[in-house]
């Protein structure tokens, strides 16, 4: 996840339209001491980008008017709480919402987790429209936070979601993760047996070159492609 968190960040930073504001919650304990090794006590400078050890569940009672009032992110906002198990697309960004990306470490593919905690919170869900403009891609395959993340800043770069999703998906990605499924096994909605590697393994970089990121001398598609081996989409 301190990768992720790490990769979010460069990729706003070098968009020609960032996203204003990025927030990450839950920010404490290990996730913090990852992120602390990682930039070398940088993330207290990185632009447009808040952290807070407050969980999501405290931020959206503050922001419905409940508890301290002091400081509430996301104010005047509706929340979208995107999750691939959303029964409606998202079908444009808009000025008025806030997206949040689940960082949930789900190393065995519980269906429904991001979408029971957003009905238990009473956001509205919706997932990305991949199946309506990438059909060769399997609409329950496991994407990392900044994959997420780099698909909404290349949507918001461009206004188009074919282009945003191959841009960050490339084809022979996704075909070639696809081939590795078992002889016989069906499309289920995510409930299908896959090999374990074709699950949304997080992008692992060595320590030298996530340093190297950070400290702004590697952009994030040379470091890909450092990582292209260890990446599943």
């Amino acid at each position: 996840m301190g990768s992720q968190v790490a990769f979010s960040y460069s990729i706003n930073r070098m968009s020609s339209k960032p996203f204003r504001s990025i927030l990450f919650t839950s920010f404490n304990a290990r996730l913090r001491q990852r992120i602390e090794v990682l930039s070398t006590g940088g993330w207290e400078r990185w632009s447009r980008t808040r952290f807070t050890e407050n969980s999501l569940h405290d931020l959206v009672k503050q922001h419905r008017g409940q508890g301290n009032q002091e400081d509430v992110p996301f104010q005047g906002q509706d929340l979208v709480y995107l999750t691939a198990d959303a029964e409606d697309e998202l079908g444009t960004l808009k000025e008025s919402e806030t997206y949040i990306i689940g960082g949930i470490v789900d190393r065995n593919r519980y269906k429904n987790l991001c979408r029971d905690k957003a009905q238990e919170l009473g956001i509205r869900t919706a997932r990305l429209p991949i199946g309506t403009y990438l059909a060769e891609m399997p609409t329950r395959k496991v994407l990392t936070v900044n994959q997420v993340f780099d698909i909404l800043v290349k949507y918001n770069e461009v206004q188009d979601w074919k282009v945003a999703f191959e841009a960050v998906m490339p084809a022979r990605k996704f075909l070639t993760t696809a081939k590795r499924r078992r002889p016989g096994s069906a499309e289920t909605g995510g409930d299908d047996e896959e090999e374990n590697d074709a699950d949304g393994v997080p992008v692992t970089l060595d320590e030298e070159t996530e340093m190297a990121v950070l400290n702004e001398e590697l952009d994030v598609e040379a470091a890909l492609n450092l990582a292209n081996g260890e990446m599943r989409v």
